[in-house]
């Protein structure tokens, strides 16, 4: 394995993001900023770098320039944001619904699908309907939301690790999340100090064909 291929399978091994996915109201900006604060990770919401970012709210960005600019923009922030460490990540209720988002997220850290009853859900998003724009004219959010689950779940299936009832068990999220990456921290560990190891080896070989080759000369 060449030294750059070793690098690389190295950095797979040592992913310290953690996105947050599931339907839009289910808590992921709310459970993910205890979970980031318990990890002493940083926190982002990728619909609040939205909006900060394109200086609208999502909702006026659906509106004024359609749903297609919106998922562009979305996945070029979002990209951007693998270069961070130790961050959990927010994401829109699509993000990973939309062309190759799914593979790069699953590729760049560990995806978490938070579940709740639609019934939780309904009521969330009833409570502040000016900030969710898929919700803002349908006749029945219930009915929206199985929409939404009907569709969406293909991708959400696909996450590496899935919670139901998220906010009756946030402290049960907490310690999972925390196990996940304390597991990886001691893989990454054993594949640094066996990096060490090959390259001391290797330095060593060297020497001895150089002396070999001095003494023959």
């Amino acid at each position: 394995m060449s030294e750059i291929h070793f690098r690389h399978y190295l950095m797979s091994q040592t992913k310290t993001l953690v996105f947050l996915v599931g339907l839009p109201g289910v808590g992921k900006t709310h459970i993910g900023k205890l979970i980031a604060q318990e990890l002493n990770y940083k926190f982002i919401d990728l619909d609040r770098e939205i909006e900060q970012r394109e200086k609208n709210s999502i909702s006026k960005i659906f509106q004024l320039k359609g749903e297609s600019y919106f998922r562009q923009v979305e996945k070029k922030i979002f990209t951007e944001l693998f270069s961070k460490t130790k961050t959990v990540l927010a994401l829109g209720g699509g993000t990973p619904c939309f062309s190759d988002n799914l593979k790069l997220l699953k590729a760049n850290g560990y995806l978490i699908w938070l579940d709740d009853s639609l019934e939780i859900i309904t009521k969330r998003i009833e409570s502040e309907p000016n900030k969710r724009p898929l919700f803002s004219k349908v006749p029945s959010v219930k009915k929206q939301l199985n929409l939404l689950l009907s569709k969406r779940k293909a991708y959400y299936i696909q996450s590496d690790y899935y919670f139901e009832n998220s906010s009756q068990q946030i402290s049960q999220i907490i310690v999972c999340i925390k196990n996940i990456l304390g597991e990886n921290e001691k893989s990454a560990g054993y594949w640094k100090r066996f990096y060490a190891v090959v390259l001391a080896e290797l330095a060593l070989l060297i020497l001895i064909f150089y002396g070999i080759t001095l003494y023959f000369s």
